[in-house]
Order: structure tokens, then C-alpha cells, then sequence
């Protein structure tokens, strides 16, 4: 991490090689243009799970025991996923690792594979 004027400005860059923090309420995709603030960051993840993975589950349950995490996460995924003008849900990391561990991909194929799909809608 690099800190300039620490009251004001708190760069992070290369998180998971995708995202660059400028401030500490707004995101940057690495794509030439798109800002991207951290409501809607966590509505596209919240809404990449629960579009791709959770939808395909018989139940949120099954979809929480098999990927190792509350089945009130699962709720709060898709009641941000369904709520595109409201943040409900800030998504740990951990709770990212966790499903990512329980899929058998990396964080780093994760983010990829969102910022695909991020660019569909």
C-alpha cells in the first residue's frame, strides 16, 4: 500500500491485479474510462454469484453447505444482487476465498471472470 496525504488519499494499486483504490470509496476497473464506485462493485460480485452459481442451486442452503458459508450470506448476496440501486452487502474477502476455495479457482480467475461478465449488462 501507498499512502499520500493519509487524511485524504490512499492509493492501493494492484489489488488482485484488477482493481485500483483511489480514496477510500471508489474503485477503478483497469479498463481505459470505467469508474466504478464500491456500491456497484459489490452489486456486479453479488450479482456474478448469485446469476452464475447460486440460481443453479436447489436451494440458498445447499449452495451455503457446500461452500462452506452461512446461509444468511447467501441472502444477503441475492438481496444485493436483486437491488442494483441500493449497497445491501459489502462481501468480505474471506467470504471470496471461501467460495473461490470450495470452487477450486483463484481469487485472481474470480475477478476475471466478473469483469467478463460485468461487460454483458
Amino acid at each position: 500500500m501507498l499512502y499520500e496525504e493519509p487524511q485524504t488519499y490512499i492509493i492501493i494499486t494492484n489489488i488482485v491485479k484488477y482493481f485500483t483504490c483511489v480514496r477510500s470509496n471508489a474503485f477503478f476497473l483497469k479498463k481505459p474510462y470505467l469508474f466504478v464506485k464500491m456500491a456497484q462493485i459489490n452489486y456486479i460480485i453479488c450479482a456474478y454469484i448469485y446469476r452464475s452459481w447460486i440460481e443453479e442451486y436447489k436451494s440458498q442452503r445447499a449452495f451455503a453447505l457446500d461452500h462452506n458459508i452461512e446461509e444468511s450470506i447467501v441472502r444477503k448476496i441475492k438481496k444485493t444482487a436483486k437491488q442494483k440501486d441500493k449497497m445491501d452487502y459489502n462481501i468480505p474477502v474471506k467470504t471470496l476465498m471461501k467460495i473461490c476455495e470450495s470452487r477450486d479457482i483463484k481469487l485472481s480467475d474470480f475477478f476475471k471472470d466478473v469483469e467478463a461478465w460485468s461487460q454483458s449488462f
